[in-house]
């Protein structure tokens, strides 16, 4: 893989190659066999390879293939469309190819529906902290996970608000029903309307159970049936994003379904699952009362995308709800869910790292925690899911489980095909992995800190392509220096240099952290760190090969050794025997 043209999503790590999916496993090149634990990010939901769906995208591909949404319909969608109106009780359904093209349309779609009531004014939309709906500048504009939304800060509309989540485990009071919860978080609400000014809402979005950023969160109790009633007092909109846990993954077709709303959310968002992983479909469903001012209004949503309504993504996902239909496997994740529940009580709950179990059907997470009695959580800088996943396919979640930075879980989510005795080895894997992790940890990184640094501090000191000999003629400041097409002066090149060297030191780092043990992939980083901080440097214009060696020497000892020192810092992080 080192030789991919792919921009992969880690220029670090080496992705593993799969060359082959069926059931609930994925074969790699190397020949080994691995449990979906995860089915990628509750993506999986029938398992790998039917071959009735691939009968039916066959079928699909020989029929009608591509036709634009603009100008026909197709049979496949409508089909899919009726499908999912008589599960939900919703009225019409839009489908798109991913989760973050269904938020960015479910977004529009609130806009628009006010608009169509002559209601302009509705222009804010209010979600929680700890959020994820998606990638794209919107759906990550609409989300509240500080890490994810870091970079592109500035980038963020300001009609976009957030209040708390529904987080019993980091956020419910001690001494708290979840009746005093629930209206705690609902006087939230009403003050952030409040704030905004009433008219002025669009919508409330909230995934009925957190995804990936805080680990299949259910709410308690009464929680969205208080959210409804808000957002009904006020106008607004109530949006559920079931993205991840939609289409059955948690014992019912819509998650929303355990909730005892006495209607239907006025728009749903789904995806993953309904494709099953065969085709990129994600879908946006809205109900009668939005439809209807559509019907009242222009009678046309202002959204389109180019492989909107595609006929062979609908066809198998069409073929996908058919399969859970005939073979029952909604309410086998249901069953499934409940014994998954009892096996990780029963392993893991005791654990000393393990601080929360949480989730329904076959969407459950397992949190990690610093201190069980006080509920600390792992800082970012310990990856400490990073060493315990290791020889199975199970979904790490996003870092900084409870406040966006720091915290630890791991999502479980298996295909709903997915047996019992596998279930059982899915969890042992783990409770092995987790008890391995919590009591060698601090032993391993204090022999592999030390001897990993020296191995790439000596690989650094004496590398040919390094020169431990100063410049005879030192840069003087009043020199034009060129580092690859950038002109500096003297003093900011050392500045330069290592804002370029610290973006690898970071990876160095990371993977440092993150392998703890694995000292060719250390040593092949370091290679990599040294040949990509060999820019060209040039002195009044001429090339200067020994400035270059020398700077770049300096630099990279000055990282090896501040590694170093950061050895007893470390290992207050690490997990206690």
């Amino acid at each position: 893989m080192a030789s991919s043209h792919v921009f992969h999503r880690s220029l670090i790590y080496e992705p593993l190659l799969a060359v082959r999916a069926e059931g609930n496993y994925i074969y790699l090149q190397d020949g080994r066999k691995l449990l979906d634990g995860s089915g990628g990010a509750a993506v999986t939901s029938i398992g790998h390879g039917d071959k009735r769906v691939i009968a039916s995208i066959l079928d699909q591909l020989q029929t009608v293939d591509y036709v634009h949404s603009g100008t026909f319909a197709n049979k496949a969608a409508e089909e899919l469309a009726n499908e999912l109106i008589e599960e939900s009780g919703m009225a019409r359904a839009v489908f798109v190819s991913g989760g973050s093209e269904a938020i960015e349309s479910a977004i529009k779609l609130a806009r628009q529906y006010h608009l169509e009531n002559k209601q302009p004014e509705r222009v804010n939309f209010i979600a929680r902290k700890q959020s994820y709906h998606g990638n794209t500048l919107g759906a990550l504009g609409l989300c509240r996970h500080t890490a994810r939304r870091a970079p592109f800060l500035p980038y963020f509309s300001s009609y976009f608000h957030y209040v708390s989540p529904c987080f019993a485990y980091h956020y419910k009071l001690d001494n708290e029903t979840d009746e005093d919860y629930v209206k705690r978080l609902a006087d939230e609400l009403e003050a952030k309307f409040q704030e905004l000014g009433p008219n002025t809402v669009a919508a409330f979005f909230a995934e009925t159970i957190v995804g990936a950023t805080s680990g299949c969160t259910p709410a308690v109790p009464g929680y969205f049936k208080a959210m409804r009633d808000v957002c009904d007092r006020h106008g607004a909109l109530l949006v559920l994003d079931e993205i991840m846990c939609g289409v059955g993954r948690t014992g019912k077709m819509h998650a929303w379904q355990w909730e005892g709303l006495s209607s239907p959310p006025d728009i749903q968002v789904l995806g993953k699952g309904l494709g099953g992983g065969y085709a990129p479909l994600a879908a946006v469903l809205m109900s009668n009362k939005v439809i209807s001012a559509f019907l009242a209004g222009s009678g046309a949503f202002n959204n389109g995308y180019t492989y909107q309504s595609h006929a062979v993504g609908c066809r198998a996902a069409l073929e996908v709800i058919k399969i859970m239909k005939e073979d029952g496997l909604i309410e086998q994740c249901h069953q499934r869910g409940l014994f998954l529940e009892k096996i990780l009580n029963e392993k893991l709950s005791d654990h000393a790292h393990v601080g929360n179990i949480r989730g329904r059907g076959l969407f459950w997470s397992v949190e990690f925690i610093k201190n069980k009695a006080t509920k600390e959580m792992y800082p970012s800088t310990c990856l400490f899911i990073d060493s315990i996943i290791k020889e199975f396919v199970i979904y790490p979640g996003s870092k900084g489980t409870a406040d966006g930075v720091n915290g630890d879980h791991v999502l479980i989510a298996p295909p709903y095909t997915i047996t019992e005795d596998e279930l059982v080895f899915l969890v042992d894997s783990l409770k092995i992995n987790t008890s391995y992790n919590s009591s060698t940890m601090t032993s391993l990184i204090v022999m592999m800190t030390f001897t990993m640094q020296c191995l790439i501090l000596g690989l650094i000191l004496f590398h040919p392509h390094v020169s431990s000999k100063p410049i005879l003629s030192p840069v003087k400041s009043n020199c034009t220096v060129n580092v690859g097409r950038r002109s500096l002066t003297e003093g900011q090149n050392i500045e330069m240099m290592g804002k370029l060297y610290k973006v690898e030191h970071c990876k160095l780092d990371r993977a440092y952290h993150a392998c703890g043990a694995n000292l060719l992939q250390m040593l092949s980083v370091a290679c990599n760190v040294i040949q990509k901080t060999k820019q060209k440097v040039t002195v009044n214009k001429r090339p200067h090969t020994r400035a270059r060696r020398y700077i770049q020497r300096k630099l990279l000892t000055e990282a090896c050794c501040e590694t170093l020192c950061t050895v007893s810092e470390m290992l207050q992080y690490c997990p206690e025997s």
